[in-house]
């Protein structure tokens, strides 16, 4: 089994659901769990982060838990990156989880499977366990493709991760070069803007970051037809990135463990690109911007 690099702040409530919802899968007595808690940037932030080390402390259901506390505050993007790196080094593959997240029983038994499927898949960079696109009936396999990669859920290799360049060394001829920009937006037309403002330091992203060395290098990634996964941290005033209404909210799905077909090839479904391409659109976008400013939740 792979492990697990489960990321957290502040947030108790959150934290101790993901915990519970990770636990329930029957994988996890064999899984490695390894936690990265970061600091806090006040007094009272830090007051938060003890409670939330003292509940790690007393975590089981695991085959070992590693908990790495971070001494001073790196902030949610560095936090993560920075895991990643130290995953990258110690393991050859790993799962990743964030701790608004709440995952169903076969969240860790697919990602397992399809790390095994598609470790030699050079043109696949990741795994996601999350899913928002309706899958036409006609689609043959139990997973799709697409060359975007979704932070809520995930798992990767070593080889390929560590390749990735998280200082975008790059950013600036790309900032100003039209036909990239355009490109960088086919999978979703909130990219640009989101790789301009954590370049100004307006937002935290780390997942643009891994989005843009993806279209760099012609990279996809590997989607489960069925959802496995809820974010369960909007609305929390403690929230770093997910704030308002989720215009992704969906519900948990089931496959047969007994029949999971995975491809041999990268097949391409014109239906299912649209349909992805469609919830990262500027409309989705604004609708989902004009119920936050309504406040209306889910």
């Amino acid at each position: 089994m792979s492990p697990v690099a489960l990321f957290c702040f502040k947030r108790l409530d959150t934290l101790s659901k993901c915990i519970e919802s990770l636990k329930a899968c029957p994988e996890a007595k064999e899984t490695d769990l390894v936690i990265f808690s970061d600091a806090g940037r006040d007094y009272e932030e830090q007051k938060k982060v003890d409670d939330i080390r003292i509940f790690l402390q007393n975590i089981v259901g695991f085959k070992s838990i590693q908990i790495n506390h971070r001494i001073e505050n790196l902030g949610v993007d560095n936090n993560i990156i920075q895991g990643i790196k130290e995953m990258a080094e110690r393991f050859e593959s790993f799962i990743i989880v964030e701790d608004d997240l709440v995952v169903s029983s076969q969240f860790l038994w697919f990602l397992n499977a399809g790390l095994c499927h598609f470790k030699d898949f050079g043109k696949v960079l990741t795994l996601s366990a999350f899913n928002y696109v309706k899958i036409p009936k006609s689609y043959l396999w139990d997973c799709y493709f697409a060359e975007r990669t979704n932070p809520w859920g995930w798992a990767t290799w070593s080889h390929k991760i560590k390749e990735v360049d998280w200082d975008l060394a790059e950013k600036e001829n790309f900032l100003t070069n039209s036909k990239e920009l355009k490109g960088f937006n086919i999978w979703g037309s909130d990219r640009t803007r989101m790789l301009r403002r954590t370049l100004i330091g307006d937002i935290r992203a780390w997942d643009i970051r891994l989005d843009y060395f993806q279209y760099k290098k012609y990279l996809t990634s590997a989607y489960s037809c069925k959802n496995f996964v809820i974010n369960n941290g909007f609305n929390s005033s403690d929230a770093s990135n997910t704030t308002g209404y989720n215009r992704f909210k969906v519900d948990f799905e089931e496959f047969d463990r007994l029949n999971l077909h995975f491809p041999e090839f990268i097949p391409t479904n014109p239906t299912i690109k649209r349909r992805f391409i469609c919830r990262n659109s500027l409309f989705n976008r604004i609708i989902t911007f004009a119920f936050k400013i309504l406040n209306i939740k889910n």
